[in-house]
């Protein structure tokens, strides 16, 4: 299935904040009632939950990238498949399998459901 060009501008668009280490691009591309669910939790959050989680994170690294990304598009949105590459400021470095099933709400972002295996 074709990628839907709004999906797909927000998930470049994710990818990049990624790399910049910058929330309020992350989160951006959400709509104003987006939710965002994680498996290692089991809990939902809000766009300013999720904000915060990810503005503290990505405090935690010298360096984040998505690599390998594959994305197959979905009647609702799109499924990223990508693995988190990430340096502590300590050298100690990361990579993470992950999983995010995407819904959009027009052209924004409406929820994610997020897979990956804690690695603590």
């Amino acid at each position: 299935m074709t990628i839907n060009e709004a999906a797909l501008a927000a998930l470049e668009t994710m990818t990049a904040a990624m790399a910049a280490r910058n929330a309020d691009l992350f989160t951006s591309v959400y709509s104003d009632n987006a939710r965002v669910w994680h498996n290692t939790t089991r809990t939902e959050q809000s766009k300013e939950e999720n904000h915060a989680f990810l503005a503290a994170t990505m405090q935690q690294f010298k360096s984040m990238e998505y690599r390998d990304i594959k994305r197959v598009g979905t009647a609702s949105g799109v499924v990223q498949q990508h693995v988190l590459h990430a340096e502590m400021e300590n050298g100690h470095k990361l990579e993470l399998p992950a999983c995010l099933i995407v819904e959009m709400d027009g052209d924004r972002i409406g929820r994610i459901d997020e897979y990956y295996n804690d690695p603590s």
